[in-house]
Parts: C-alpha cells; structure tokens; sequence
C-alpha cells in the first residue's frame, strides 16, 4: 500500500512538473509573438510617419525663396539641388520624430487629426507644435480639435494651400504607392535600355 502511494506522488511530482515547463515555454513563446507585434507596430506607425513627413518636409524648407530673415536658403550653394535636398532631408527627419511622438506620447493624437494638423500648420506657415500652443490643452490634458473653426480662420491664400494637398491620410498613402511605383518602373527601364 505505502509503494502505491509513494508512487502515485512521485507520478503526480512528474507530470506537475511537466505541467509547469510546458506552461513556462507557452509563456515564451507568447512574449516573442508579443514582442515581434510590438515591433510590426511600431514599423508600420513609423512608415506612416515618414509617409506625412515626407510630403510636409518641403512646406518647412524656404530652399530658393527668400527666409523671414531676408537670406536666402541655398542660392549660394555650390551645388545648389544638392543643397536643397539636404534641407529636406533634415526636415523630414524631424518631422517624422515629431509625427511619432505626438502618435505615441501621452496625450496621442490620433493619424487622421494628425494628418489634419500637419495640412493645417502647412498652410499657415507654422509648426503643428505652434499650432497646437494656439489649440491648447483642455483640462483633462487632451486636445479638442475643432478643425471646422481652424478651417474658417485661413486666409484665402492659405485655403487654397490647403486644397492643394491630398484630403486625408489614405489619399497620400495612395500618392505615396503611386509614386514609389513611378520611380520603380522609371528605374526599370532605364536598366532594360543600359542592359539593350
């Protein structure tokens, strides 16, 4: 009777124990899923990011006019695409840092207010930082974007900026595909007449 018994426990030590090991390596195993989502996430927000950024990066960049400080930006480059290019380049850097913490930060903003704040800080000439002092903050911390009242304070000149700019967000990824493949076609044929 006791062999029994002192069998039957070290049977159920065994298959407690199993029991916990495999839980363990479930547990594993989710956490690598859950990281590997974490990190789709924060491709796919970051490629949406640079999608805005690069589109807006060029309103922020006076490269051939005239500056507020009355210099020109550029025009006295040696290489004056060259010159204009890395202005850009550095404005979309900072502006996708921008987009990602005002998507990721506390209050987030969400992708279409975003999109709306970038177009409506463009045709005014001012950071979407500037234009979210001048929003303010309500008492709980968020914003209230009242993008109808922020529309009927542009100037004409800077509705039609406005209006020159894809509606929302899906019209400029749509722009963005469009002109990726633009590019990639002109790169083909241009390899098929160097390779003919």
């Amino acid at each position: 009777m006791k062999r029994v018994t002192i069998l039957t426990t070290v049977l159920l030590f065994i298959l407690s124990f199993s029991a916990i090991a495999f839980a363990g390596d479930e547990a594993d195993d989710s956490g690598d899923d859950s990281a590997s989502t974490e990190v789709e996430l924060a491709t796919a927000q970051l490629r949406k990011a640079q999608v805005i950024a690069d589109y807006f990066a060029p309103f922020y960049v006076p490269t051939g006019e005239e500056s507020t400080e009355g210099t020109a930006l550029c025009t006295e480059a040696e290489n004056v695409d060259a010159c204009e290019a890395d202005l850009i380049a550095a404005a979309t850097g900072d502006l996708t840092e921008t987009i990602v913490m005002l998507r990721t930060g506390e209050p987030s903003i969400g992708w279409g207010a975003l999109y709306k704040l970038m177009q409506i800080a463009a045709a005014r000439d001012m950071t979407v930082g500037e234009l979210l002092e001048e929003i303010g903050q309500d008492e709980d911390g968020g914003y209230d974007f009242g993008f109808g009242q922020l529309r009927k304070t542009l100037s004409p000149d800077e509705m039609d900026t406005l209006n020159e700019t894809p509606r929302n967000l899906g019209q400029l990824k749509k722009q963005a595909r469009e002109a990726d493949g633009d590019q990639n076609r002109s790169a083909k044929a241009k390899g098929k007449r160097h390779n003919g």
